[in-house]
């Protein structure tokens, strides 16, 4: 299971992780991708699942593994890139 945390320098932070039940409530997409947003405003309402909302300014992002696999801790896998998508007006984990 895995956290992601978003927070600027005046302490401003949100949590994106499990549900109460202990699941991700994110939407995947037909081809088992996962798309997460990070930015201050709605990236809409078909994509709210997997929205973190962010301070406008900088922020910084944290992602917190818990209970890692091996391939984790060794540096065999990592997670993905964040890269900035410039119709999200956000940024966008691919």
């Amino acid at each position: 299971m895995a956290a992601v945390l978003a927070a600027d320098v005046a302490g401003y932070s949100r949590l994106m992780g499990a549900n109460e039940e202990g699941t991700l409530p994110y939407k995947y997409k037909a081809d088992g991708s996962l798309d997460l947003y990070f930015q201050n405003e709605s990236p809409g309402a078909d994509r709210e699942a997997n929205w973190l909302p962010a301070p406008k300014d900088s922020f910084n992002f944290t992602m917190r593994i818990y209970a890692p696999k091996s391939d984790a801790l060794t540096g065999k896998w990592n997670p993905p890139l964040v890269k900035k998508i410039l119709r999200a007006t956000g940024l966008i984990a691919q």
